[in-house]
């Protein structure tokens, strides 16, 4: 995996500037108290925002990139129909009855197709 910047720079900078109130917020935690857990984590994610901002490249990115996963539904597009099909029901139940009544058509067609609609 190469390290190329993978950030915009307006991205960067507010990955910047929250690492660092971070780092601030976690330091001022463990001057207070040193054996605070909280403030450990905050520092430590403070500081790995900070620099990710710094360096313009994020390592999570990199891996969502490139494993395809930067939300495309190209892998299982049956998941985006029924994305829209459930909003398409949900809208128009909320504007004819106003009881979300296509929400719960859409779920009973999707608990007859096998899959398992927990409400």
């Amino acid at each position: 995996m190469s390290q190329t910047q993978n950030l915009s720079t307006r991205n960067a900078l507010a990955r910047l500037s929250l690492g660092l109130s971070m780092l601030a917020y976690g330091t001022a935690k463990l001057a207070r108290n040193p054996h605070c857990n909280k403030g450990r984590m905050m520092v430590a994610l403070g500081a790995m925002k900070a620099a990710e901002g710094t360096v313009k490249f994020c390592p999570l990115k990199a891996m969502m990139q490139q494993q395809g996963m930067t939300g495309q539904t190209g892998t299982a597009p049956e998941i985006g129909k029924l994305m829209k099909d459930f909003a398409g029901a949900g809208m128009a139940g909320q504007a004819t009855s106003g009881t979300g009544a296509g929400v719960g058509n859409m779920m009973k067609d999707l608990a007859g197709q096998g899959m398992s609609v927990t409400t």
